[in-house]
């Protein structure tokens, strides 16, 4: 699976109180998401996806559906409606590398491009944890978004103190910033997180 997270830069210049990040952490487990996703079966096989479909029922979290064209898919722009993408075998157009370029510079939301997986078992897994995934990438995503809507009331310009040459930063960067800051704050043991997050609540006044 071509995963869309980006890692983080640990020399990045800008930093975070760690004080927001177990806040801010602790409003993406309360606004987890368990959205039902729409995923996309990219195979001329119309019967290996049926197959697959018919034994991929019982995951109740993904809508699966077809498509023997990966060009139609992209010129079509139905793959706006879509958060996976399934691609079994590598297709004679497009690098599995290629195809993912172009979906990571055309989607606005987050996504997963699963590839070269043909085991039901393996598939059922990768869905499994591509869900999670997504759902906690929307849920950071609505955190991060109201946070800087909150701190834009208090200041106009988002600044960094720790870069004196250049302290001012776009909206877009703090975002970003802020996202794989909250990632790598939520790879820690969900334990110390809700630790983290119980201790914060309690200092406030």
């Amino acid at each position: 699976m071509i995963d869309t997270l980006k890692k983080s830069s640990r020399n990045s210049p800008y930093s975070l109180d760690k004080i927001d990040l177990d806040k801010l952490s602790g409003r993406v487990l309360e606004t987890g998401s368990d959205r039902k996703l729409r995923a996309i079966y990219l195979t001329e096989d119309h019967q290996e996806y049926l197959n697959c479909l018919e034994e991929l029922s019982s995951i109740t979290r993904v809508s699966l559906d077809h498509c023997n064209s990966i060009t139609w898919l992209l010129r079509s722009g139905h793959y706006q409606s879509y958060s996976i993408f399934v691609l079994p075998d590598e297709s004679p157009l497009v690098t599995s590398e290629d195809l993912f370029l172009l979906l990571k510079h055309r989607l606005k939301l987050p996504f997963r491009l699963i590839t070269g997986i043909t085991e039901i078992n393996d598939l059922k897994k990768v869905l499994h944890d591509a869900c999670e995934a997504i759902n906690l990438d929307m849920s950071i995503d609505r955190v991060v978004g109201n946070y800087v809507s909150e701190i834009e009331e208090k200041s106009p310009v988002i600044r960094s103190e720790a870069n004196a040459k250049d302290p001012q930063i776009s909206e877009d960067e703090f975002k970003e910033i802020l996202r794989t800051e909250l990632r790598d704050h939520l790879n820690c043991p969900p334990e110390d997180i809700l630790k983290e997050a119980i201790n914060t609540i309690r200092k406030e006044p």
